[in-house]
């Protein structure tokens, strides 16, 4: 490879709130979340949580590139500060379509035109917490390889999962693994006879690895190549060198896309994607429990008389399941807008949201919170400042969009913020990491001094719900089990 390197570049963004998120039970909601970008397109394609317990934004940008797009990073605090906006990039397109936080920093996997080869090659870049670039690596044949998922072992070594035409030049399933300084120890290649990929991967407690994708399909996101023969979803388990262990394929006639694996409380694994064989619309996404060999135990469609695509799933630790992509049946006026659904350990729908406004909205990734809620991400047109902007945004266990706080510093350690106040229903309690003890007690009281309500709130978890509670002016008191520990009063508005 070309040692050509795709250069770093800080930038001032536009931070905007949201306005308006529809619900799928049909109420609506003015609770924002946040939009990152500028007067072009600029693109979330993943996120995850950071050490500091906020969150890393990882996509592509036009707005703050010099020509094509750029590596798009945004780094953001818990309650919403921005801390740090990055580009990187060179003269050509650069994507980063997953990142996951590390010790010490950060690990981002995309795919850059930038390194000489005549096509894309996959891309692994650590940075450490302020985004610095410690080290980067480019893999590949120099014929097109694309970088969408990466994870690391138990033994500290990577995995990075892709797609490759330097193999079959319809395109195959590309997986690398690396030690911890991105050396690389070998590669794999696995595929059909027409376009494979695959888009997630993890690794066994057996040191064995789970690779989810799709046979005969085509990766460019949420749309399908029709003249594909009958796109199967395909799961292939290797060992710890890369060699075959079993594949499986899952579907029907029709077209069935894998995006995301998940390993469940028994020993097999949930896979999620979309369908046509299954469920009411055109695509609706699906969700299939398997054992550990394979076989399928049951599946689970979710959607509506036009598209849903399943894009990402995570779960929480009471084994409940986050999935999220795009819907259509959903959306408001009839545009595509994000599609969250949380289940139970057996598929069963807890509840369903919609996130949108009139234009196309389409959600990509959902990872899970301590809190039992999750975040998510994706690229909207109908907020935010250019073509499509980057969309976050942050739900909690109940299905309620939470009001993300662009005002409380977190370098102090003695501010508290209720959002929303005034509240109607359910309440969340921001603080500083320092005041982040293990439980905590909220006392309600009239402002003649009567309790009215008394919660018991375990960190980071720290909600409680109003309802049943006369529309009245309060005061609220919330206190540690550690008597040394500050206490924090203060006016709670209940309408």
């Amino acid at each position: 490879m070309n040692s050509n390197q795709p250069q770093i570049r800080k930038k001032t963004l536009l931070l905007a709130f949201i306005g308006l998120v529809m619900v799928h039970t049909g109420i609506s909601q003015n609770n924002p979340g946040l939009t990152f970008g500028g007067s072009n397109n600029d693109n979330g394609y993943a996120l995850c949580l950071t050490q500091e317990g906020g969150y890393i934004i990882s996509g592509a940008s036009r707005s703050f590139s010099s020509n094509a797009d750029d590596i798009y990073l945004n780094k953001i605090s818990n309650s919403g500060n921005l801390i740090w906006s990055m580009t990187y990039g060179g003269p050509h397109q650069d994507f980063a379509r997953s990142i996951i936080s590390i010790d010490g920093g950060f690990l981002l996997l995309g795919d850059v035109w930038d390194g000489g080869d005549p096509r894309t090659s996959m891309y692994l870049c650590k940075m450490d917490l302020d985004g610095n670039k410690l080290w980067d690596k480019q893999f590949g044949t120099g014929y097109d390889e694309k970088g969408f998922k990466v994870k690391q072992a138990a033994n500290g070594d990577f995995l990075l999962l892709g797609y490759s035409r330097g193999y079959d030049l319809q395109g195959d399933i590309f997986l690398v693994r690396t030690d911890g300084q991105g050396n690389e120890l070998w590669n794999s290649s696995y595929g059909y006879e027409r376009n494979d990929y695959a888009m997630d991967i993890l690794e066994n407690e057996d040191g064995t690895i789970m690779i989810a994708g799709t046979k005969n399909g085509f990766f460019n996101d949420v749309h399908a190549d029709y003249e594909r023969h009958d796109a199967d979803m395909l799961v292939i388990k290797v060992d710890s060198e890369g060699q075959e262990i079993w594949r499986q394929l899952y579907g029907l006639d029709n077209h069935d896309f894998g995006y995301s694996i998940n390993k469940t409380q028994d020993g097999g694994y949930y896979f999620f994607g979309s369908s046509q064989s299954y469920g009411e619309g055109s695509f609706d996404m699906l969700l299939i429990k398997i054992n550990e060999s394979g076989v399928e135990e049951w599946h689970r469609s979710y959607g509506g008389p036009e598209y849903e695509y399943g894009m990402s799933m995570d779960m929480n630790q009471n084994n409940e399941l986050f999935m999220f992509g795009t819907t259509r049946s959903f959306g408001q006026n009839g545009s595509a807008d994000f599609y969250l659904i949380k289940s139970d350990d057996q598929g069963n729908a807890l509840w369903e949201i919609t996130i949108g406004g009139d234009n196309i909205d389409y959600g990509y990734s959902v990872v899970a919170t301590a809190d039992s809620g999750c975040a998510v991400v994706g690229s909207s047109q109908s907020f935010g400042s250019g073509m499509f902007d980057v969309l976050f945004v942050k739900i909690d266990k109940n299905g309620l969009i939470e009001n993300l706080m662009n005002g409380i510093d977190t370098l102090l350690d003695n501010q508290i913020v209720i959002a929303p106040n005034p509240i109607s229903n359910t309440g969340h309690i921001l603080l500083n990491e320092a005041n982040m003890t293990a439980s905590r007690t909220l006392e309600i009281k009239t402002i003649n001094g009567s309790l009215i309500k008394k919660y018991r709130l375990t960190a980071p978890d720290l909600s409680f719900n109003v309802l049943g509670l006369p529309a009245a002016i309060y005061v609220y008191t919330l206190y540690s089990d550690d008597p040394s520990a500050r206490v924090f009063r203060g006016k709670l508005i209940v309408r």
